[in-house]
């Protein structure tokens, strides 16, 4: 593939029209669940457990979060944190889907980091400023999972499923050939999270914390 033509494909938004045009000959259906998206490569039965797999996950997240949020990468740092490195996030708030967040708000958030040392920061994917993010975090602004954390592309939400994957999908893939990402991404819609949200509440344990830091934040 020429340098030109790779250029042109990463400038394209990740929509299912400009992963595999040739699959369409109308506007693409619209995104729910898990509509939107190529499903050729896999078998269809292995794809549907993917499928069932991550929203499995993302009913675990939900149950877990007190705050879920879909915000713009301002900074990112590492640090040490009861002996764990983790990284903190600094966010601006696009849009609050749980919690009390709203639009243009400015939080930090804390994530567990994996992977081997290389010096003193971690040898794992790192968020970097400007990424678009999905984010579940605790009443504490932990996030409730190392995975609880999406990037968003052309109105999707992708996690790599596994070490060795980019997090930005379309930087990691020549999608045109490999069109389907939902072998090596789980895959989310914000609708679908919306949607996850309303039919999985938090967690009564995560509710207690919720209030319990109001308490603290009034006292001080």
């Amino acid at each position: 593939m020429s340098v030109a033509l790779l250029a042109a494909l990463l400038s394209q938004p990740l929509h299912a029209s400009a992963l595999a045009p040739e699959l369409w000959s109308s506007p693409p259906p619209p995104v729910g669940a898990d509509e939107g998206l190529p499903s050729g490569g896999l078998d269809p039965v292995e794809r549907q457990e993917l499928v069932a797999e991550t929203q499995a996950e993302l009913d675990l997240f939900s149950r877990r979060a007190a705050l879920v949020i879909r915000g713009e990468v301002l900074t990112s740092r590492q640090e040490w944190l009861d002996g764990v490195r983790i990284e903190v996030l600094t966010v601006i708030v696009d849009e609050a889907l749980r919690g009390d967040g709203r639009k243009g708000d400015i939080v930090e958030l804390r994530a567990p980091l994996r992977g081997a040392m290389s010096g003193d920061v971690t040898d794992t994917y790192r968020s970097v400023r400007g990424y678009e993010l999905l984010l579940f975090a605790d009443p504490s602004g932990y996030m409730v999972d190392e995975d609880a954390i999406y990037v968003m592309e052309g109105g999707f939400g992708f996690r790599a499923r596994r070490p060795g994957l980019l997090m930005r999908p379309r930087m990691d893939h020549d999608w045109v050939h490999d069109i389907d990402p939902v072998s090596d991404y789980s895959v989310v819609t914000v609708q679908q999270v919306q949607t996850t949200l309303e039919r999985v509440p938090m967690g009564a344990r995560e509710q207690r914390e919720k209030r319990g830091k109001r308490g603290r934040s009034r006292r001080s």
